[in-house]
């Protein structure tokens, strides 16, 4: 989706030419400072392939560095 970047995604980053710049430099200072955080900050608490007919559900608690990132930026309750 164009116009959303996600938290710490090199490719969605704030600027279209960032992950051009990470493939050339690697991970730099620059890169650092314009991105939130160093890794995507996606997360899965729980998926139920049951319905698909595969025996596995899953629930993995949310990591403690994305769960600090997200009370410092006032997104946990």
């Amino acid at each position: 989706m164009a116009g959303i970047s996600l938290v710490g995604d090199k490719i969605y980053g704030p600027d279209d030419l960032l992950y051009l710049e990470f493939i050339e430099h690697g991970w730099t200072a620059d890169v650092a400072a314009k991105l939130l955080l160093p890794r995507q900050a996606l997360h899965c608490k729980a998926i139920d392939l049951r319905p698909a007919g595969l025996d596995f559900a899953f629930e993995a608690p949310m990591p403690g560095d994305l769960r600090a990132f997200c009370r410092d930026h006032g997104l946990l309750a």
